[in-house]
C-alpha cells in the first residue's frame, strides 16, 4: 500500500457507505485511500459509516524493527483527519468506522525529528470531528514516536461534543514522546487513575493516551495495553506540558468500563503529568480498572 499523490478512483470494493450497506473495508490501501480523500479533500465522510471486514497489516513486525534499529524500511502511515487550525473541520473523519472485531497491525509513525506542533493529531486516525464514531477496532505491533501534540494509538483528537471511542482495543504497542531537558519540572505520576480538572492553555499541551490524547466526547468499554515512554531526549527546546493517560488524557465526557495495561516510563526531567486511566475528565470516570505501572 502506498499514501495515494492523487485521488483515488475508490474508496472501497463495495458498499454505498449507508448505516445498512456500510463502505467494506477489506485492505491497507483502501484504509490509505481513505485518509488521502479526508486529508487532501473536504469529504469529511459525515453520515458515511464504514466496516472492517477482515484484518489488516500496515507493517509486518514493527516492534521488533525499532528495537532492533532497522525500522527505517517500514510504511509510514498517515493519520485519517488532520487540522490545519483550530478553525478547519473540513479535514476531519466525521463519519462511523466500525473494526467489527477485525485487527489492523503494524501502525507506525515516526515524527521524532519534527518539531512541536499542537494540531498535529496522531495515531490511525487523526481528527475526529462532527459526530465521528470508532468503535469494535482492534489494534497491535503499533509504535508513534512523536513530539507534542496530541496522539493515541487510534486516535489523535476527537474534538468535538457527539463523538466517540468504544469497545476499541489497544494491545503490545509503544508510544515514545521527545523532549529536551532543559527547563523540565519534576513529574507527576499518579497511579490511581484520575485526576481532577483540566489545563488552562490547551493548545500549549500535548495529549497522549494509550486509546486516544484526547476525546471530547465519551470513551468506554475500551482497553489498552503496551508501553508509554514520554522522555527528556527531543530535538527542540521547549517547555510545553505533557498530559498522559493510559486509556486517554482528556475526556470532556464519561469515561467508564476500561482497562489499561499501559506501563509508563517517565524519564528525568520530562514535565509531565500522568494518570493510568485518564488525567483530566470534564464529567467522570467509571467502573475503569488500571493494571499499569510508572517508572
Amino acid at each position: 500500500w502506498t499514501y495515494p499523490n492523487a485521488v483515488p478512483s475508490e474508496i472501497c470494493s463495495a458498499g454505498t457507505g449507508t448505516a445498512d450497506d456500510p463502505y467494506q473495508v477489506t485492505a491497507a490501501q483502501q484504509l490509505a485511500n481513505i485518509a488521502y480523500l479526508v486529508n487532501e479533500t473536504e469529504e469529511t465522510f459525515a453520515g458515511k459509516c464504514f466496516i472492517l471486514k477482515n484484518d489488516i497489516v500496515l507493517n509486518s513486525g514493527v516492534l521488533t524493527a525499532v528495537a532492533g534499529g532497522t525500522d527505517g524500511s517500514l510504511q509510514q502511515w498517515t493519520p485519517i483527519g488532520r487540522r490545519a487550525n483550530p478553525d478547519d473541520d473540513v479535514h476531519s473523519f466525521c463519519g462511523s468506522f466500525d473494526g467489527d472485531g477485525h485487527t489492523v497491525s503494524g501502525l507506525y509513525i515516526d515524527n521524532s525529528s519534527k518539531g512541536v506542533d499542537f494540531l498535529r493529531y496522531t495515531g490511525l486516525f487523526g481528527a475526529v470531528g462532527i459526530g465521528g464514531l470508532l468503535r469494535n477496532i482492534y489494534i497491535r505491533d503499533a509504535y508513534i514516536a512523536e513530539t507534542v501534540c496530541r496522539t493515541g494509538i487510534l486516535c489523535g483528537y476527537a474534538y468535538t461534543e457527539g463523538t466517540a471511542v468504544t469497545d476499541c482495543t489497544v494491545r503490545d504497542s509503544k508510544i515514545k514522546i521527545f523532549k529536551t531537558g532543559a527547563g523540565g519540572s519534576s513529574s507527576a505520576a499518579y497511579q490511581s487513575g484520575y485526576i481532577g480538572g483540566s489545563s488552562s492553555a490547551a493548545y500549549q499541551s500535548g495529549y497522549i493516551g494509550g486509546i486516544a490524547g484526547a476525546v471530547a466526547g465519551d470513551a468506554g468499554f475500551c482497553s489498552a495495553g503496551g508501553n508509554i515512554v514520554i522522555g527528556s531526549d527531543g530535538i527542540t527546546d521547549d517547555t510545553s506540558k505533557r498530559h498522559a493517560g493510559g486509556i486517554c488524557a482528556q475526556a470532556g465526557g464519561i469515561v467508564t468500563d476500561c482497562l489499561s495495561a499501559m506501563d509508563f516510563t517517565i524519564q528525568d526531567n520530562a514535565d509531565v503529568n500522568a494518570a493510568g486511566i485518564c488525567f483530566a475528565s470534564g464529567s467522570a470516570v467509571m467502573r475503569c480498572v488500571n493494571r499499569g505501572s510508572f517508572a
